[in-house]
């Protein structure tokens, strides 16, 4: 009975000696986290082990060029039209834009170039299906146009540029071969914001009209590829 009484005891020693241990541990813990957490009012510092680092990202400044708030802009272009039957040849020209909104706009071009013999002219030896001056071709159209993919192009990792790629379709006159023909044309183009109020174009255009130099009515498909510089106005 005794011995029992005695080990009921002891077990209740070792419990209690069990749960002082515990209670002391949790306070330690506290304590700990107490510390981790610490204030100092007079310089402000505040320390939390508990806050997430953040990472540092450095954002670069990019020198983009902007369009200038002016509805229009002219300028100068160059380049070559293969006018069919009479090969491809300089054309020269001037080009003025209308913005009615930010993608839609107006175009208007007069151009000219000066067409060579035709292969059926060469091939026949010395007949001469026009004379010098009807050589001549010149064009005026105006056209609608439509800009599809606005974008940048980046010179360097600091330098960007403002880019669009556009369509245009429209109707004119051309004078050729001493008549004037009712002329629809239809092409694509590519716009480069060199700086704020220079911009360069190439372009290229499909210029569809009538002739019956060879006997016959005939429509002709006549290629203009050009590039040019215009100003913002």
């Amino acid at each position: 009975m005794e011995s029992r009484i005695w080990s009921l005891f002891l077990t209740g020693l070792f419990m209690l000696s069990m749960a002082g241990e515990i209670y002391a541990e949790g306070k330690l813990d506290a304590r700990v986290a107490e510390k981790n957490v610490e204030s100092s009012v007079g310089d402000k510092v505040f320390i939390d082990n508990t806050k997430t680092l953040e990472p540092e990202i450095v954002r670069k400044d990019l020198k983009e060029s902007e369009i200038k708030a002016y509805d229009f802009e002219i300028g100068p272009y160059v380049g070559l039209m293969s006018v069919e039957d009479f090969g491809a040849n300089l054309v020269y020209g001037v080009s003025l834009t209308y913005h009615v909104t930010e993608d839609f706009f107006f175009v208007a071009n007069y151009g000219e170039t000066t067409t060579e013999e035709s292969s059926y002219e060469r091939l026949s030896g010395s007949l001469q299906l026009l004379a010098d001056d009807q050589r001549d071709l010149s064009y005026y159209n105006i056209n609608v146009g439509y800009q599809i993919l606005p974008g940048e192009a980046f010179v360097g990792r600091n330098v960007a540029f403002n880019t669009a790629l556009y369509f245009v379709i429209g109707a004119g006159n051309t004078t050729f071969a001493g008549d004037t023909q009712f002329t629809i044309n239809a092409g694509a183009g590519y716009q480069f914001l060199a700086l704020d109020w220079l911009s360069i174009k190439i372009d290229v255009r499909d210029h569809i009209f009538e002739h019956d130099i060879f006997g016959e009515i005939k429509s002709t498909h006549n290629l203009e590829f050009t590039i040019g510089a215009t100003l913002f106005r």
